[in-house]
């Protein structure tokens, strides 16, 4: 992996990475700092095989890695860690934000919320989420059997909505400017930068 030219990359659009240290095949916090470096929007830890006690364990250090190069690190799923480690920033599945208390949502200053269809984002929107990522845009290996949305659905969506939207799924480089031009806030990779 040329680093040089893929950190690049990052610092030229809005880009969320989400995280999944399974894929990674070297040191995981390693390959998170050389992201880091790159400056994206935002790194979500989203471990989804952690236990909460693991997880924390891991988000303390991450947390402090993204500290250290002024990158925002979203947690994911667990409020509770959050607080504990003082974290106001929070990525949840559509789900889990719907059962968010009142007192949680004024926790969080960022409250990203995982949506795939055009009635989730309007409900994110109208409840108090800072941004939202939509998926899949392409089809994609992580969820083969989910549909593809397509372009012409994140252009429509992108027309009726003020909230940041980060598309998800199937993006690289060969239509990564397709995706931009549809008019999202950004783009959010996992299994691209992992």
């Amino acid at each position: 992996l040329d680093y040089n030219l893929y950190l690049t990359s990052i610092c030229m659009c809005n880009e969320l990475i989400l995280t999944n240290r399974l894929l990674c095949k070297e040191n995981f916090l390693v390959h998170l700092e050389k992201l880091c470096k790159g400056k994206p929007y935002g790194i979500v830890l989203r471990e989804k095989d952690l236990t909460e006690t693991f997880y924390e364990e891991l988000a303390r250090e991450v947390l402090s890695l993204c500290s250290f190069y002024d990158v925002s690190c979203i947690l994911h799923t667990f409020c509770d860690v959050a607080k504990r480690l003082s974290c106001k920033k929070i990525h949840l599945s559509f789900e889990h934000f719907k059962n968010l208390t009142r007192e949680e949502k004024n926790y969080f200053t960022t409250i990203g919320v995982s949506c795939h269809t055009l009635e989730e984002i309007f409900f994110v929107e109208q409840q108090g989420a800072t941004y939202a990522t939509i998926s899949p845009v392409f089809k994609t290996t992580c969820k083969p059997y989910a549909v593809p949305l397509g372009l012409e659905f994140l252009e429509n969506v992108c027309k009726k909505i003020q909230l940041p939207l980060f598309a998800l799924g199937g993006i690289g480089d060969a239509n990564k400017s397709a995706v931009l031009k549809t008019g999202v806030f950004g783009i959010a990779r996992m299994s691209y930068w992992m």
